[in-house]
């Protein structure tokens, strides 16, 4: 039982997070504040996205990648889905690329 708790205390206090590879976070933890979903496609806004290594023209949103695999895009959108539900802080790993304009996720840590 003891060592039951003790591993569910550490699963409740340790920082999450999927990454497919190396990159570059986000300068600083922010909350989700607006999250939208079109199917596999999650848009998130509200986190400070201004590192942009993409250069993209508009930070206001970043992007999940949507060329990434099917299991990837779910596991995302539900870990930024549950973030923002609970109002967690977040940070996210972004290409140096841009999609449709905006920065492209392709890594989350929840705190």
């Amino acid at each position: 039982m003891k060592k039951a708790i003790t591993i569910a205390t550490l699963a409740v206090v340790t920082t999450f997070s999927l990454v497919a590879a190396a990159g570059q976070w986000t300068s600083s933890w922010g909350t989700i504040t607006k999250l939208e979903s079109y199917g596999d496609d999650t848009h998130i806004a509200g986190l400070d996205l201004s590192d942009n290594p993409g250069n993209c023209s508009d930070i206001t949103w970043g992007k999940v990648d949507y060329t990434a695999s099917p299991e990837k895009k779910e596991g995302l959108a539900r870990i930024l889905t549950a973030a923002f539900l609970a109002g967690r802080q977040v940070k996210v790993k972004m290409y140096n690329t841009c999609q449709n304009g905006s920065p492209k996720i392709y890594g989350v840590q929840v705190q």
